[in-house]
């Protein structure tokens, strides 16, 4: 018709006979089409009709024309099954039979109260062990069906029965699907029913906000009599970040609109910490759940650590895409595209809502009243009255308990709250629960005439003695005032140990100085004492003195290591350090690596560096140093692999999107 000339579109007419095939349908008689474009209207009334599918259709004809219907307009209408006062949320079907290569279609309405089914198969009569798939789907308005759809499959024997839990939204109606598996031979026979559960909580989504000391939760019930089990448990912290960097630029010029437009890029860099091992995952609330309908054209983001190396990666529909990264610091790079520079620099600062799980999950307390929350009992039981409320009441969490799990202030818990003991139904049904973390406790500070007596006493002669380093005063200035003082005389040796002109003769005098003033056994028996006794009088002033001997005992090895590496006092200055530091304190690692490249134990030293590098995060000058230890050791091939893995775990930028 498009080819046409404009005098046959003119002259064109035709008329049409409409006929409907049934009467719930209505249509007009006749209708006469041009070269245009033409509606009519059709009325379906399915008030009157039973439950089920019933369907229709629109014929036209062209009167007298033998050829046929010139189109049909097919119409369906789902009456689903509604479920009566008297049958209080059950709906059966006695007697089911599933044939091979069929789908059993059911259709009922679910009562708006009804928080999630039980379904039942039950009295299966097959002739061996058969699987029976279940699914079924709920259309929620500007949802996606995937989210209110389940999908099961049942192994079920002959006389047996089988309970699945389904998630359900009330006021819809759901469609219950039933299909035996494609290799079953044989029909099957069996009884359903679907019995919905009443427990609706009010608010369903709860944020409680620590600084208000207790929250409240109304739970009612509806159909029948329900027993209650409240648990509410927070599972993963939740913080927000903002972009410490972005950059727009153009993409290549692969990346031009058949138009000739140019798309650009905006990369975004977000920072983050994690101090344990445990699982992440990224949200940009403002465009994760979005894909084709996202009016920029990607949102790709790639997590690698500090050393540039590459971790995972995703992109929409963040819940997908969950990984476990292990303790370290982080940078998450984002990048988003679009044709118009000004629309991407609306999102320059656009933050990360970053998921991380908890190692173990908090409980909040419940109580039945308010006066139970200052000292009451919990509850953990309750039974639920049809249309009766019963109000539960929940108390913040303690401080100890937040500072374990290393939340802070500003940070927000994330987890969900439930009232069966079935596990099924606390996976299926779980209600959103968000925990605000209000100001902490604040240390008491010193008074006033405390604070005056530190400045006057300690924070001067610090003040002098650290200027030495910048050159303000110099060592002679200060001998005659504190000559004889510790903190003077570790100055003078930290100072000598940093000196390229460094003299072990001249060290050696400063630490004798030092060591004559500090009694090393006596710091080992205050040490013992400690292991018995947890308060010890005067552990503050004995703190210090193994500070400063630990220091003034690091500093003069750190010179023997460059003048005299294989002396007797340098091992001697390693059996002290092992006396009076944990073998895992910091400071005697790395004593204890310097010491044995010193005295070229080499085996000991890439096992010590191999014992670092797993509990802290890896360092090229770490992996570096177990290279040349086993190129001494002659362990050439393993060094060869090494130095070949050095160009992946150490990359010279990132990842390009």
């Amino acid at each position: 018709m498009q080819k046409a000339e404009t005098e046959e579109k003119a002259s064109f007419e035709l008329k049409l006979a409409l006929l409907s095939s049934k009467s719930w349908v209505l249509s007009p008689n006749h209708l006469i089409v041009w070269n245009g474009a033409r509606q009519f209207k059709v009325e379906v009334e399915p008030r009157n009709l039973p439950s089920g599918v019933h369907y229709a259709e629109v014929v036209a004809y062209v009167p007298d024309d033998e050829r046929g219907p010139l189109f049909r307009i097919p119409v369906t209408v789902v009456v689903p099954d509604q479920l009566t006062s008297e049958k209080k949320g059950l709906f059966s079907v006695p007697e089911l039979r599933l044939e091979k290569d069929f789908v059993k279609r059911l259709f009922f309405h679910v009562p708006k109260e009804a928080s999630w089914a039980d379904l039942k198969l039950s009295n299966i009569v097959c002739e061996s062990k058969t699987c029976i798939t279940v699914h079924t789907v709920q259309i929620i308005p500007g949802r996606s069906f995937r989210e209110n759809e389940n999908k099961e499959q049942i192994s079920a024997e002959n006389n047996g029965s089988s309970e699945i839990i389904l998630s359900v939204v009330g006021g819809y109606t759901m469609e219950l699907c039933l299909s035996l598996y494609w290799s079953e031979l044989r029909d099957v026979t069996l009884s359903l029913e679907v019995l919905f559960r009443c427990v609706h909580p009010s608010p369903s989504c709860l944020t409680f906000n620590s600084s208000n000391m207790w929250t409240s939760v109304d739970v009612t019930g509806f159909m029948r009599e329900e027993e209650v089990f409240p648990e509410f448990k927070l599972t993963h912290r939740i913080v927000y970040k903002r972009p410490t960097s972005h950059k727009i630029s153009p993409l290549g010029s692969r990346d031009v609109l058949p138009s000739g437009v140019q798309i650009y890029q905006l990369v975004l860099s977000y920072m983050f910490q994690l101090n344990q091992t445990t699982e992440v995952r990224p949200e940009f609330p403002l465009m994760s759940d979005l894909l084709y309908e996202n009016p920029y054209s990607g949102q790709l983001w790639m997590v690698f650590n500090c050393n540039k190396q590459y971790k995972c990666a995703g992109d929409s529909y963040s819940r997908q895409y969950t990984t476990k990264l292990d303790k370290d610091d982080y940078i998450l790079r984002l990048q988003v595209c679009h044709s118009k520079l000004s629309e991407l620099k609306k999102l320059t600062d656009m933050p990360l809502c970053l998921h991380s799980k908890l190692s173990s999950s908090l409980s909040l307390e419940v109580t039945a009243s308010r006066y139970d929350l200052m000292s009451g009992p919990t509850v953990t039981k309750k039974t639920l009255r049809p249309g009766i409320s019963t109000r539960f009441y929940l108390r913040s969490l303690p401080e100890d308990k937040l500072a374990k799990c290393g939340i802070d202030q500003g940070h927000f818990l994330s987890g969900h709250f439930t009232f069966s003991k079935c596990d099924k139904v606390k996976k299926k049904v779980a209600y959103e629960l968000k925990y605000i973390v209000g100001p902490q406790k604040s240390a008491r500070s010193p008074s006033v005439s405390t604070e005056k007596k530190l400045y006057t006493n300690d924070s001067l002669k610090e003040f002098k003695i650290n200027s030495m380093r910048y050159g303000v005063l110099t060592s002679d200035e200060l001998e005659d005032e504190y000559g004889d003082d510790i903190s003077f005389l570790l100055a003078k040796l930290r100072m000598l140990s940093e000196s390229e002109m460094c003299s072990y003769s001249n060290a050696e005098a400063l630490a004798a100085s030092i060591y004559a003033k500090i009694d090393l056994n006596e710091i080992l028996a205050q040490l013992r004492i400690q292991e018995q006794f947890s308060h010890v009088p005067g552990r503050e002033c004995f703190e210090e003195q193994k500070r400063q001997l630990v220091e003034c005992l690091t500093l003069e090895g750190s010179i023997l290591f460059k003048e005299q590496p294989s002396s007797d006092r340098l091992k001697a200055i390693y059996v002290d350090l092992h006396k009076l530091l944990d073998k895992k304190d910091k400071v005697l690692k790395e004593f204890k690596m310097k010491y044995a490249e010193a005295m070229g134990h080499f085996a000991t030293l890439a096992k010590m560096i191999e014992e670092e590098m797993s509990v802290n995060r890896a360092s090229r000058d770490l992996d570096e140093k177990l290279i040349q230890c086993y190129r001494q050791l002659e362990c050439k091939e393993y060094a060869n692999l090494l130095e070949h893995n050095l160009t992946w775990k150490y990359p010279p930028d990132f990842v390009s999107f």
